[in-house]
């Protein structure tokens, strides 16, 4: 429907000069040629008029054929012998027409036809050969300027593409990076979350056993702790979605790491910690994705693996990090969950790689591994 409009008046503003056309040329014809030709010259020459009118009322939805049908007529009125100071310039106007929108071949064989019936108008009715020249220049120029036109509506439409290409390629470009983050998100609260209730179960049950109002107060307080910890990084998680520059605590990163292990340890699995990485030696994000990594495999010895003893070692040389967290739990916890797969995407923004599985010796091992240097 929007383009409706446009194209009606076009049809409107091509038929309404038709109309003036025909009647100019019908008043050339039968007033002032009245006394110069025969009454059959005059009725052939309406009519061959009526075909030009008719062509410029096709000018904008058919200008190609209605060029060449209006070019015959044009001659066809020579040949019966009726000058006309008026219905030459219809050709004029639709040379022009044309060249704003055939080819190269077909506009090139139409200047050359219409310069060709120029100069036969010329020569048939004896005008002046400086007239006849100066009336092909100007169809010539009416063709180049229908040949601009046409180039710059070329470029406007390339220029159009180009940005249409740009806008497209942006507006992906942003959906990929909110995909991004919220693939993020999603893997730092399921490790927060997941992590912190593993705790928190455990606690509950030591003070749901406990046998002395001491220990139960301090499993309760550990248990008060950490929940506040756990809700105030899932807060600053979530400003993130927020608009505007939050106003977040650092996210964890190495030096945080013996702090999880000492709450890991205060739910009763003996948590070993070998380490010669430092944060300097590691991207913030890069210390993030230790951190979770470290956080996923303990949670998952906590929840899965019946395990009493943990060993996590963090080591680096020349090239990577490697992150190792071994337990001595029962080995395999059925297939792998979203905490490892969370793990594999996390390392997989660096470029790094992760394994895991059951020990020989039993239990079961993590390893993840991140090039020194890697994404930030």
């Amino acid at each position: 429907m929007t383009t409706a409009v446009p194209v009606r008046r076009t049809w409107v503003l091509d038929t309404a000069v038709a109309v003036v056309f025909a009647g100019l040329t019908q008043v050339e014809i039968w007033v002032f040629r009245a006394d110069e030709v025969s009454q059959g010259a005059q009725v052939a020459a309406m009519a061959l008029v009526a075909v030009m009118a008719a062509t410029l009322a096709l000018r904008s939805t058919a200008p190609v054929p209605a060029y060449f049908v209006n070019g015959l007529a044009v001659v066809a009125t020579t040949l019966v012998g009726v000058p006309s100071d008026v219905y030459p310039f219809s050709n004029l106007a639709l040379l022009f027409t044309m060249a704003t929108v055939a080819s190269t071949q077909v506009a090139v064989l139409g200047l050359a036809t219409g310069l060709v019936g120029v100069a036969y108008y010329f020569w048939t009715f004896g005008q002046q050969p400086l007239f006849g020249a100066f009336t092909m220049v100007l169809w010539a120029l009416g063709w180049a300027a229908g040949r601009s036109t046409l180039a710059r509506r070329a470029r406007i439409a390339v220029e159009h593409e180009r940005d249409l290409s740009v806008a497209t390629a942006e507006a992906r470009d942003a959906r990929l990076a909110l995909e991004a983050q919220r693939q993020g998100l999603a893997r730092e609260i399921h490790d927060l979350v997941g992590h912190t209730i593993n705790v928190m179960v455990v606690h509950a049950g030591a003070g749901r056993r406990a046998t002395s109002p001491d220990d139960a107060r301090r499993a309760l307080e550990t248990i008060e702790q950490i929940g506040r910890s756990a809700l105030d990084e899932l807060d600053d998680l979530l400003g993130m979605l927020g608009e505007g520059p939050a106003q977040r605590s650092p996210l964890p990163g190495v030096d945080d790491i013996p702090g999880l292990i000492g709450r890991v340890a205060d739910a009763g699995l003996d948590v070993e910690l070998r380490s010669d990485v430092n944060r300097g030696d590691l991207s913030g994000a890069q210390g993030v994705t230790v951190y979770r990594i470290v956080q996923e495999a303990l949670t998952n010895t906590l929840k899965h693996a019946e395990a009493t003893a943990a060993l996590v070692e963090l080591q680096r040389n020349s090239t990577e990090v490697v992150v190792t967290v071994t337990d001595d739990g029962h080995g395999a916890r059925g297939p792998s969950g979203r905490g490892l797969a969370g793990m594999s995407s996390r390392v997989a923004v660096h470029g790094g790689s992760l394994e895991h599985g059951d020990r020989p010796e039993g239990g079961f091992r993590v390893t993840a591994r991140l090039p020194m240097g890697g994404s930030a």
